[in-house]
Formats: structure tokens, sequence, C-alpha cells
């Protein structure tokens, strides 16, 4: 796979569990936490699609939300030009979101030793619904599986971690009652007790789960860079300079098929990272 970025997501982290981003079972996903950057990957990615059919029929990008908008939406059955619609539409395939080169990296925060160095990296090559995420059967692994583990109160379950399995993402069953949450870093001790929904409406304001099978995790052997980003308003969106040149440099000197080089920084000592 060429790895070419043309567009960077970047962010600091202030905490580092193996949950958002979870790097394991193979695929890197985004699915809590920096909603800002989610939702707008899934905007970026639908503008994109709809370029792409305004080319094949050789209208403008425009045609689909003017004149021609009400002929567009009810030819393919949906009411809005959101992803999810494009998606439901059968207009969305993971080839082109790969195409689009769309990538998305967390440094190490301030509260760290290796302040500023990449934790991770990764290119995003397929986005999914909430309901798409929790309904496949491919992502049951990324569902936490130790209940009684977030239970506990007064410990920081980070750092009083061990198991990658309790890193899981995939939280949110969406059905016709309503929104579930299973126990996870964003559901813990009181919140469970008290059947309370900790991080719900930040999580599912972001709309999507990012997904990637081409990333890298440093985790807490973050990767030194040169370029120091202001993300005092939550992400830096990069497309060009000296800072993209520098991360396309980190995706091509990389092994990005999901490799694993640390454990998470808030985790147990004895946190065992998997094959």
């Amino acid at each position: 796979m060429a790895n070419c970025i043309d567009r960077l997501y970047l962010y600091t982290m202030t905490y580092d569990s193996g949950f958002a981003p979870n790097p394991f079972h193979g695929i890197c996903t985004l699915a809590c936490c920096k909603p800002g950057i989610r939702r707008g990957v899934a905007e970026q990615a639908a503008e994109a699609i709809l370029e792409k059919e305004a080319h094949k029929h050789k209208k403008t990008n425009g045609h689909w939300k003017n004149g021609g908008r009400a002929a567009f939406l009810k030819e393919h059955s949906i009411s809005d030009f959101s992803l999810a619609s494009l998606i439901k539409a059968k207009l969305y395939n993971t080839e082109f979101v790969q195409s689009l080169n769309i990538w998305v990296a967390g440094l190490a925060g301030a509260v760290y030793a290796d302040a500023g160095g990449v934790v991770y990296l990764m290119q995003v090559t397929d986005i999914f619904t909430f309901k798409e995420y929790w309904e496949a059967a491919k992502f049951q692994c990324k569902q936490p599986n130790k209940a009684a583990y977030f239970s506990e109160r007064g410990i920081d379950h980070g750092q009083a971690n061990k198991d990658f399995a309790n890193c899981g993402d995939n939280i949110y069953e969406i059905s016709e009652n309503g929104v579930s949450q299973l126990p996870s870093f964003h559901r813990t001790g009181g919140d469970i007790s008290l059947n309370g929904l900790g991080h719900l409406a930040g999580d599912l304001s972001g709309g999507y789960v990012l997904a990637s099978n081409n990333y890298v995790y440093y985790g807490e052997n973050a990767r030194p860079i040169a370029f120091q980003p202001d993300n005092s308003r939550g992400h830096s969106i990069i497309n060009s300079g000296p800072a993209l040149a520098e991360f396309n440099m980190i995706a091509k000197d990389a092994i990005l098929s999901g490799v694993l080089l640390g454990k998470p920084h808030n985790s147990h000592k004895d946190f065992e990272i998997p094959d």
C-alpha cells in the first residue's frame, strides 16, 4: 500500500489508554473522543463522493446541492447529503475512501515524558456509522470484555489495566429503543452503578467511527518530530508545508500494517502488547 498523506488531522493526546484510539486486533479504530475530527473526515469523504458523482454525470457539485438536489435525493431514496445517507444509497466504497489519503495522528501531551512525539499515525481506510460498527461481526472483538473491571471505584482504570481486551471502543448499541452503552473507559465506577452514560453525548456527536488497516502505534515510545502544532482549538488540519512533508516521511519510513511498537502510556507496567 503506497503511503501518501494529502490531509492530516493532528491533535494532542492527554490520556493514552489504548481506548481512543484502539490499535488492537489488527485494525486501529477511533470511535470515541475527538468528535470534530471524526465528523470532519466523514464530511470530507461525503463531499468527495458527491464530486465523483457530479463528474460521472457531467454535472457540477453545486448541481446536487442546488437545482438538482431534489432529483438526486429522490433517485437514491435519501433525505440529505450526509455520509450516512450516501452509505445507505450504496455510493460509498472503501477503495475510494482510501484514495483520499486522509490520515489522523495523535501526539503525546505535556503530561508524558515523550511529550510532542507521535503516539500513532493512521490512514483512514474505512468509515462506519455506530450502528454498522456495533453490528459487524468482525468488530465484536472490539467490545470491552470485563464489565466487572470497570465497576471498580477509586482506581485509575488506565494505569491499573494489564489486558488489551479491556480497551475495546465498540461500546454503543443503537437500536429502535435508543442507545445502550457498555462499561468501558468512558463508563466506569459510579457511572455504572447509577446507570450513568459517561461520555455518550460527546462520543456520538462525532457521528462516525474511523478505521484503519494501515497504521503504526508507538504508544509510550512516541516517535519524536520537529513540528509542534498549536492544538489549542482541539486539532489542526495540515494540507501542505514542512509539517506534512515530515509526516509523509514517517508514513513512508515506518512499517504501517498494524504495527504496535509500545504499550499505552496509561497502562500497567505489566500490560502485554498482543502479537
